[in-house]
């Protein structure tokens, strides 16, 4: 893989782990527009897990994205 490509993919694991960050804040907010839909009421507690779960393998995809391209652009760095 070469630099640049390594380069890009450091940073779609950052704006990754960014978004997950973003979305476990935005979880209480949405979930209070989620419950005023009657057919979700009760079922709130579930969408709240799924959400926090899918904010979850957004920090982690991020993150082992960016740890497995920095160990690409450091092994690469120390060759040359």
């Amino acid at each position: 893989m070469d630099k640049n490509k390594a380069t890009f993919q450091i940073i779609w694991g950052a704006l990754l782990a960014l978004m997950g960050i973003a979305l476990i804040f935005r979880v209480p907010y949405v979930m209070e527009r989620i419950v005023e839909i009657e057919y979700y009421a009760s079922i709130k507690w579930l969408i709240r897990i799924i959400l926090y779960i899918v904010a979850l393998m957004l920090i982690g995809g991020g993150s082992r994205k960016i740890y497995d391209n920095y160990k690409i652009l450091t092994v690469k760095g120390s060759n040359q």
